[in-house]
């Protein structure tokens, strides 16, 4: 049992502890006090003796009092708990308390803040804010408060995590094992590679809408490089695909830009093929004007033209036309081979119809003008022989 006087040297022990709680220096944010306690270092230090010894002061006067600890605060996060590497973690506390309140802001155990009440009409509420979050700064965040006037504090508020999330470097690379006209059938897979031999997180992410909004497929956990297959084409989807890796731990989150995009086109065997043609189509020769003219099954198809199935040139048709004219000018024997075309829909552009037939364009030389060069030639040739004897006579008449 404490007596009448040393309740009083308890009471002055409290006050001077709870002078020291708040004398740092502190700063508001619309009109509640608003602190970074990296700044306050010096009196961090001196936080956990304080604590404990007001903890002890306090709980004797409790057993004094006869009394009953405060209902816990509430706390929460302001915008958004995932908070970016540098940026500001800004918390809430609020109770139906606030006549000389001391408000206490705990993480993981610990007591990195605290902030003397400044009631603003009925808002019973303080604002705890740490600049430039660190990676040290993700965890489980608590508040309490303590009143001054009886020494009795509240029980902590149900917690609230902070996630840290920050970006790694160098982007990965990604490729696909897949031909640049995915069959129905097979097998599709995709690398993502990134430059450390590390434990990642790889994601793989498809590109959707005209905004190509990213919308993650699948993840794998693996060191350097992750390979996502996917045994049955009926079942890939074709698109722009893109992946990145990540670095987890506890409430932080760091991850590497993403890579460059992949475009993945599939066949759909629900296409009918198109056919192929090559106007005129009697025997071309070296020079000549030609079309070669691609249709489908329908209006308004965009149509590719393939030689020897290395992609030419593409065209988008009219939306009342089905077919599409490849125009060539004054071909030549370069211009030989074996061409094909394909078509898609234009709502659909990653899913193809199969290649058409091949034609063939032969180039090939006049006849009529092959024989008058080579008259040509054979008329030249004599009339050089004929100048050669010619002046081998006179070289031989001189002589004589």
């Amino acid at each position: 049992m404490c007596t009448s006087k040393g309740r009083t040297v308890l009471q002055s022990h409290v006050a001077a502890s709870l002078q020291d709680l708040h004398s740092g220096d502190s700063t508001h944010l619309g009109g509640h006090r608003t602190l970074d306690y990296r700044a306050r270092r010096p009196f961090i230090m001196r936080l956990p003796f304080n604590i404990l010894f007001i903890g002890f002061l306090l709980a004797g006067q409790w057993q004094i009092s006869g009394g009953q600890s405060y209902p816990k605060p509430s706390i929460s996060v302001v915008s958004t708990n995932v908070v970016s590497l540098g940026g500001n973690i800004i918390l809430r506390c609020a109770s139906i308390y606030h006549q000389d309140a001391i408000y206490y802001l705990q993480k993981d155990s610990r007591f990195p803040d605290s902030a003397h009440w400044k009631s603003k009409r009925d808002a019973f509420q303080i604002v705890f804010q740490i600049s430039n979050a660190r990676i040290s700064d993700g965890g489980t965040y608590t508040c309490s408060y303590c009143l001054s006037y009886d020494q009795r504090c509240s029980f902590r508020s149900d917690p609230v995590q902070v996630f840290i999330k920050g970006k790694l470097h160098p982007k990965p690379s990604i490729a696909v094992n897949s031909a640049e006209m995915l069959a129905e059938k097979g097998n599709v897979k995709i690398s993502c590679k990134a430059e450390d031999y590390l434990l990642f997180l790889f994601s793989l992410y498809i590109q959707v809408g005209a905004d190509r909004q990213q919308i993650k497929l699948t993840e794998k956990t693996a060191t350097k490089e992750a390979v996502f297959g996917f045994d049955n084409a009926q079942e890939f989807q074709g698109g722009l695909y893109q992946c990145r890796y990540c670095s987890m731990a506890a409430f932080v989150e760091l991850c590497s830009d993403f890579s460059d995009s992949r475009c993945v086109n599939r066949i759909n065997p629900s296409l009918s093929k198109p056919s192929i043609k090559v106007l005129p189509d009697e025997r071309i020769s070296p020079g000549q004007n030609i079309t070669i003219e691609c249709q489908g099954p329908e209006e308004g198809l965009n149509f590719s033209l393939y030689k020897s199935g290395e992609l030419i040139t593409s065209q988008v048709t009219e939306s009342e036309r089905n077919r599409a004219e490849f125009p060539f000018f004054n071909v030549g024997l370069e211009d030989e081979g074996n061409y094909t075309c394909q078509y898609h829909r234009r709502e659909n552009p990653f899913a193809w119809s199969e290649a058409s037939n091949a034609t063939e364009l032969v180039v090939r030389a006049n006849t009529f003008t092959s024989i008058e060069i080579n008259i040509r030639l054979g008329v030249a040739g004599l009339v050089l022989l004929s100048l050669v004897l010619i002046v081998a006579e006179f070289m031989c008449s001189r002589q004589g």
